[in-house]
């Protein structure tokens, strides 16, 4: 009888999640980020629960507490881009001469061939065009791109506060010891993961800040925290930043610093950062191996688009929170029948 009934309880549930998952794929992207954000940002409103006693003026205030800084830090950006854009108009023969072809053409042709460089403006001039016809269509999709952006602090604030019911709830539904092992090992590696990849991300930020001063780029320090920002993004990265500084000196003719730009990028931003300094931040903060890390925030993306920044880290952790409990429960069983065989004899 218990059977049946937990039989129909699983086909009940199946016939609701269906369509429940249809009804909200399409706000995947917002609902991934909100998860991750809810990961970071409860630690937080923890403690400030602590002293206000009320969870929703907590959750409220942990998400200023993130957010805030966040916002000003755009608002300075915005203000020295406005100050930089202000000037443009006055150096608008530099900027001519430095996108001029010949110049590019009779600099690059000291190193290699001049049909080569001829060919490689070519592919560029079609990269930007495709571009540019792709603009209209990226407009009539970016209403759907704000109501994930409005979406994301709401359902951060609902899982956030709701954290405990949601967990009881799943507790329920799944009812057996072992499945309750398994969801609070799989809530523990979520929650590594993610604040272990929020620390990398200020790395990031750190590692571009100081790259910026070293080769003397302007606002060293606000491109750093925009970094920082871009790394949190999925598939954006800090390199996004950096690359975007390497495309203003290309423009303005300065190629020496443009070139140093990218090797830093390379070696640094990425190379370093994601397989040398992420793996060991996350495996720190979940005992998840290196190269488990490295195939999740690389692979997951590659298969899953935006999404898979989130959806390859946590299948993989859930992968290796299933094999943790097992394990523990294998282990379980064998103490059990070697201490029955002592007690045996």
């Amino acid at each position: 009888m218990e059977k049946k009934i937990i039989k129909y309880r699983f086909l009940i549930l199946i016939a609701v999640l269906i369509p429940s998952i249809f009804i909200v794929s399409s706000l995947l992207t917002a609902i991934l980020l909100s998860v991750v954000l809810a990961y970071i940002i409860r630690p937080v409103a923890e403690r400030v629960e602590d002293y206000t006693k009320v969870r929703d003026t907590a959750v409220f205030i942990a998400i200023l507490i993130v957010i805030t800084p966040v916002i000003l830090g755009f608002i300075i950006a915005g203000y020295q881009l406005s100050n930089e854009l202000s000037n443009l108009s006055e150096q608008i023969d530099e900027f001519s001469k430095g996108v001029n072809e010949i110049s590019i053409i009779s600099y690059f042709s000291q190193y290699t061939d001049s049909g080569n460089v001829e060919y490689l403006l070519r592919q560029l001039k079609n990269a930007a065009l495709n571009f540019a016809k792709s603009l209209p269509e990226k407009a009539l999709s970016l209403p759907h791109y704000i109501i994930q952006i409005i979406l994301i602090p709401f359902i951060t604030f609902y899982l956030i506060r709701d954290r405990h019911h949601i967990y009881n709830q799943i507790i329920i539904l799944s009812s057996e010891n072992l499945w309750k092992k398994l969801i609070d090992k799989i809530d523990e590696n979520f929650y590594g993961i993610f604040m272990g990849h929020f620390f990398v991300s200020v790395i990031a930020g750190i590692i571009a800040a100081a790259g910026f001063l070293i080769l003397g780029v302007p606002y060293a320090i606000i491109l750093g925290f925009l970094a920082m920002i871009a790394a949190l993004l999925p598939i954006i990265g800090a390199s996004t930043v950096t690359l975007v500084v390497c495309s203003a000196y290309i423009l303005v003719g300065d190629y020496t610093k443009a070139a140093l730009i990218v090797v830093f990028t390379i070696t640094f931003l990425i190379l370093f950062m994601d397989f040398v300094v992420r793996p060991r931040v996350v495996c720190a903060t979940t005992r998840i191996h290196p190269l488990l890390v490295i195939l999740g925030f690389t692979g997951g993306p590659l298969i899953f688009g935006i999404a898979g920044f989130v959806l390859g880290p946590a299948i993989l952790g859930a992968a290796k929170a299933v094999i943790d409990v097992l394990n523990e429960e294998l282990r379980g069983e064998e103490t059990e029948e070697n201490s029955n065989l002592e007690h045996a004899q």
